[in-house]
Order: structure tokens, then C-alpha cells, then sequence
């Protein structure tokens, strides 16, 4: 297509690949539960596919917008542990300077 689509194929070997995307697509994730298949369409919009095994082809169904993303470089979402649910960068405003704060070795914590 000249553009970049995503694709699945059975691994190894990648033989007999299913194009997802119809219009351009990149950061492609796979639901926690395997049945769907997300991707970062060209509009930058966050794009879900379901996903199924049919007598041993890969089956999909009609692609649905969820939600739109910010332009950034690199890699601008990521799918949660609960359905519907999504880590995304979002822009500062300008004049926020508010603090960061990184909470590391939270696991301990969970004893006290």
C-alpha cells in the first residue's frame, strides 16, 4: 500500500499473513484476552479488530474507532490489565511546571 499496515501471521515462519489495517496502521497490541487486535491508524486513531481462529485461518471482524490520540514520536499507548482500559501521553500545558513523583519498590509497601 506504500504505507505502514499491520499485519498477523502464524510464528514461526510468517507464513500466510491476514492484513488488519485497511488504511494505514503502526504500535500494534494485543487485547490481555488474545480476541482482538489494536493498532495506531494513520489518523491516529486507537483501532480495535477482533481476532479468531476458524478452521485454522485467522478470522476478523470490521474495524472500530476507540479514541484519538495525541501526535508524539514513538510509542503513545499502551493496553491495560482491566477491559477498556489504556495507559496514553498526553501533552503539558505549557506554563506546568507541578512535580513528578515516581513511587519505585510499591510492592514492598503492600506488606506494611
Amino acid at each position: 500500500s506504500g504505507r505502514y499496515e499491520v499485519y498477523a501471521a502464524r510464528y514461526p515462519g510468517l507464513e500466510a499473513r491476514t492484513q488488519i489495517s485497511r488504511n494505514g496502521g503502526s504500535e500494534a497490541r494485543w487485547s490481555r484476552d488474545g480476541s482482538e487486535l489494536l493498532y495506531k491508524g494513520i489518523d491516529n486513531w486507537v483501532v480495535t479488530v477482533s481476532v479468531e481462529r476458524v478452521s485454522g485461518t485467522l478470522a476478523t471482524g470490521e474495524p472500530q474507532r476507540l479514541f484519538q490520540l495525541n501526535e508524539f514520536d514513538g510509542w503513545t499507548y499502551a493496553v491495560g490489565t482491566e477491559e477498556g482500559q489504556f495507559l496514553t501521553r498526553e501533552p503539558l500545558a505549557e506554563q506546568d511546571t507541578s512535580p513528578i513523583t515516581i513511587l519505585t519498590d510499591w510492592p514492598a509497601l503492600l506488606d506494611q
